[in-house]
């Protein structure tokens, strides 16, 4: 048995063990060829999984920035903004200011980001932002504010008028056909020519007492001055002050020499018909009277100081009749429904006849018929109403050098 065992088949043995040598190489191979396949599938399929994730969150940014781009263009020109983008479940934030843009995108846990830098916005009207040289008061009022009067700036604003600056004040509106009476106050000291402005050219006439001055004018230059005495503009009756029941103002301005009572207006037929504005015992008066009854009474308390300026105005609109001082209603009435009587005496301006006369200075007295040109709080006016008349200071109308010199310059100033 010995002897077999070391010679029984000896080259069948080594054949084998080589055999298995070789089997288990092969296999080795093979396995480190599965595993690495195995890897690189394993990573292709985590980086397709990611490039999804990737194009979605950066979606979400370019979505952000577009968002962003999308309220810079409508004048926001700072801010954040979020949102989800509900088809892909991912979501946004971006922010932006006057020189970037940024918004973050994000996946699930994939984060892009995407910034924009630029210069600053350009100015847009609107934004409340007055940014020069690109905006100014002529091409954004609203940003910038209303310009100062600038003669050359090509608008006619302030106090420029047709004569002061004449390039940029091409015309003035003449009085519209609503104005009835309009007395104003461009004569020398002294002059005694009262001349009314209106299309209507009402006549007028004068007591002892009333005459022109320069040495205080609302607007240059000069104003009517009454004495308190005997002081009185006389207009005859017309239609054009018979107001009914219609719309109608009266506006003036007035400065006090003596704060003592004294009429603004009135047509006094007596005391049971009657139609009066007047200042009285620390209150304006606005009232019309017929038959004894009162069709309306306004009678707010007033403190005037003398040598002040103060635009006063009495509006009927419709049912409704108030009185201003320098732009703010002081007192309104409602629910008037009667009509102002057709007074056959002469408008009176200064005095009612009975004593009530005023010492003071008047400009720029108008009557307005049809009308309501003020129904709440407004800005007084800055410059006289233009009136076509040669010798009211403004080149307006149909005047020109050559019929007006006084009013209209030889030639527009150079603009720079």
């Amino acid at each position: 048995m010995k002897f077999f065992s070391k010679t029984f088949f000896p080259g069948k043995t080594r054949r084998g063990a080589l055999a298995i040598l070789l089997t288990f190489l092969i296999i080795s191979v093979l396995l480190v060829i599965v595993l690495g396949l195995s890897f690189i599938f394993v990573n292709e399929l985590r980086l397709s999984s990611m490039v999804g994730r990737t194009a979605a969150a950066f979606y979400a940014a370019e979505s952000g920035i577009e968002h962003a781009l999308y309220q810079i263009s409508k004048g926001i020109t700072s801010g954040t903004v979020s949102d989800n983008l509900t088809y892909s479940n991912a979501e946004y934030s971006a922010s932006w200011d006057a020189t970037s843009a940024q918004s973050l995108g994000r996946f699930g846990s994939t984060r892009r980001k995407v910034e924009m830098h630029f210069g600053s916005f350009p100015p847009v009207c609107g934004d409340l932002k007055c940014e020069d040289p690109e905006e100014t008061c002529l091409t954004c009022p609203g940003d910038c504010g209303e310009c100062a009067p600038s003669c050359g700036d090509l608008s006619c604003n302030g106090t420029e008028t047709c004569t002061s600056c004449p390039g940029d004040c091409d015309s003035c509106p003449l009085p519209d056909e609503y104005t009835k009476l309009l007395i104003q106050s461009h004569e020398p000291a002294d002059s005694t020519i009262f001349v009314d402005s209106s299309q209507y050219a009402h006549s007028i006439s004068k007591l002892p007492g009333v005459h022109h001055e320069t040495n205080e004018a609302k607007f240059i230059p000069s104003s009517i001055f009454f004495d308190g005495r005997f002081g009185r503009l006389i207009v005859n009756d017309s239609d054009d002050w018979n107001f009914g029941s219609g719309n109608f103002t009266i506006d003036a301005w007035v400065n006090f020499a003596r704060v003592a009572n004294g009429n603004f207006v009135t047509q006094y037929t007596d005391g049971s018909n009657y139609f009066q504005f007047l200042y009285y015992s620390g209150q304006l008066y606005l009232e019309a009277r017929v038959s004894g009854v009162n069709v309306f009474s306004v009678t707010p308390s007033w403190t005037p100081r003398r040598d002040n300026w103060y635009h006063i105005a009495c509006v009927r609109d419709g049912s409704n009749v108030k009185v201003f001082v320098n732009g703010i209603m002081l007192e309104e009435q409602t629910g008037v429904s009667g009509s102002v009587g057709d007074f056959t005496r002469p408008l009176f301006i200064g005095s009612d006849g009975w004593g009530d006369d005023f010492r003071g200075y008047i400009e720029e007295l108008r009557v307005s018929k049809g009308v309501a040109r003020w129904t709440s709080d407004f800005p007084p006016p800055i410059a006289p109403y233009c009136s076509g008349v040669c010798g009211d200071g403004t080149c307006d109308g149909k005047e020109t050098y050559s019929s007006c010199p006084s009013d209209c310059p030889a030639s527009p100033p150079e603009l720079p």
